[in-house]
């Protein structure tokens, strides 16, 4: 990447008047740390920087480094989203918020289906079938990475390589074009159970004590 700062020949040397934590430098640069912490926040915040990459790693010519952050950055989201999903999930059915502590995409989405399933309009086909592919997706991803580390390390902990199976390629812009239309269900799907949400606090309001 011919304008990284890494390869800049007049880039000086650390010094002591260097920190991490600075308001230094073009203003627009200032990211709002304390701005929000909340996990929708973080979990778009990983798809966006999966997608710049994803865009741009052709045109570098790097995609074979790219592969790596790319893959694991978008994996990182829907794992952020399935637990906002299991969250409004438990929410809606009054159930105290416990989301799993756990990497486990199987895990997660066999815990967020399930509140999926119970608000949906039987009549909803579009939704069910949504729901079905979603699934297929996510399935499909979790047996590319199981723990979440595949694509963190040049092994896993237990020796083996990223791509099961002997595959040796991933095209990484049929990938990212997969990942785009799982997020956008999964970001629909969150916004129909805020709605719904939104929709038990006012029968809630007017029909409460």
């Amino acid at each position: 990447m011919e304008s990284s700062a890494f390869l800049d020949p007049d880039l000086p040397h650390l010094a002591a008047t260097d920190a991490l934590v600075s308001e230094d430098g073009p203003w627009q640069a200032n990211a709002c740390v304390q701005w929000s912490v909340e996990q929708d926040m973080q979990a778009e915040g990983y798809r966006i920087a999966a997608e710049r990459l994803a865009e741009h790693a052709p045109q570098w010519h790097e995609q074979d480094f790219l592969l790596y952050p790319i893959v694991f950055l978008y994996r990182h989201y829907v794992e952020l989203r399935l637990k906002d999903l299991i969250g409004l999930g438990q929410r809606l059915a009054h159930e105290t918020v416990a989301v799993p502590e756990t990497h486990d995409l199987r895990r997660l989405w066999g815990t967020a289906k399930p509140h999926l399933e119970r608000e949906l309009d039987p009549a909803d086909r579009n939704r069910r079938r949504e729901i079905t592919e979603m699934q297929r997706v996510i399935q499909e991803l979790a047996a590319l990475d199981p723990r979440g580390t595949a694509f963190r390390y040049a092994t896993d902990a237990h020796g083996g390589r990223p791509l099961p199976n002997g595959a040796r390629h991933l095209n990484l812009h049929h990938f990212s074009t997969t990942m785009t239309k799982l997020a956008r269900a999964l970001d629909d799907t969150g916004n129909w159970m805020h709605i719904c949400l939104e929709h038990l606090q006012d029968m809630a309001d007017h029909y409460g004590p």
